[in-house]
């Protein structure tokens, strides 16, 4: 009762152990640490399950360690096991509110409104509040990468945990910096592509659908390159196909384009 009511206040982790559990040591040193990083909105309550069998048995303990996680008087969320402590991390954020999710909610509408400087602002102090926050990491990257500043885009990118829930989002605009970059060396798309259909050869249809993709004209790059693989489908070691998943990454591996050359590129291979 006393957990549930701290919860209105904060966010509270409760930690189901036993001395005789050697998981459980080696998660305690885990929770403690994620849970020092966001006091005071986090408290660690520690449970041990021999002590106290009613508390363990109420809440449905089977194994442990077992961790629940109680927010405005709810068991909000939990997991069982020893986990890697970005994933604990992670887990525990999420229920967690700070000044630098304020901070990047605030900047994510100046974006909307073409104020970037003052967004830019906004994120760079979420980063001083919390020097590992995802959500600011990938509203710069995205800001530097509209400036044309692919380098410092990737170096936030690289920053983001890969079990973050924005990580998707993340690898998404890597992909299409790696595009970009990959076609920006290759020439003018219109040229290549006139090239392309004299020559008609795997190199110059793939260097046409680079050029393409540069450009963000994704479906058009998707096309030079299944022309690519018609030519000669191992040319460089495959590289239009390889060149097509990541184009795939970047409009969404489930997309109804992507979904579409999938297919098309599975018929002329398959």
């Amino acid at each position: 009762q006393k957990v549930l009511s701290a919860s209105r206040d904060q966010t509270i982790v409760v930690d189901f152990w036993a001395p005789w559990c050697a998981p459980c040591h080696m998660l305690a040193s885990i929770l403690e640490k994620v849970t020092g990083e966001l006091q005071p909105r986090v408290a660690l309550v520690k449970v041990n399950v021999d002590a106290n069998p009613d508390v363990a048995a109420s809440y449905g303990i089977r194994g442990i360690p077992t961790v629940k996680i109680f927010r405005n008087g709810e068991e909000v969320d939990g997991f069982v096991g020893v986990l890697p402590e970005s994933e604990v991390r992670r887990i525990v954020r999420r229920h967690v509110e700070l000044e630098s999710d304020r901070l990047a909610a605030t900047a994510a509408g100046l974006i909307g409104q073409g104020r970037l400087e003052e967004a830019r602002s906004l994120l760079e102090e979420a980063l001083r509040e919390e020097p590992d926050f995802p959500a600011a990491l990938l509203q710069l990257a995205r800001l530097e990468e509209k400036a044309g500043n692919p380098d410092r885009a990737r170096s936030f990118l690289e920053r983001i945990p890969r079990v973050s829930e924005v990580w998707p989002e993340a690898e998404q605009l890597l992909a299409r910096i790696s595009l970009r970059e990959s076609g920006d060396a290759g020439g003018d798309a219109g040229d290549l592509e006139q090239e392309a259909e004299r020559k008609g050869t795997a190199e110059s249809w793939y260097r046409a659908g680079c050029a393409r993709a540069a450009r963000g004209e994704y479906r058009e790059a998707l096309g030079d390159l299944l022309r690519s693989v018609e030519a000669d489908p191992h040319w460089n070691e495959d590289a239009a196909r390889k060149k097509m998943l990541e184009i795939f990454r970047v409009v969404g591996v489930r997309s109804a384009l992507a979904d579409e050359y999938r297919d098309r590129l599975q018929h002329l291979l398959y």
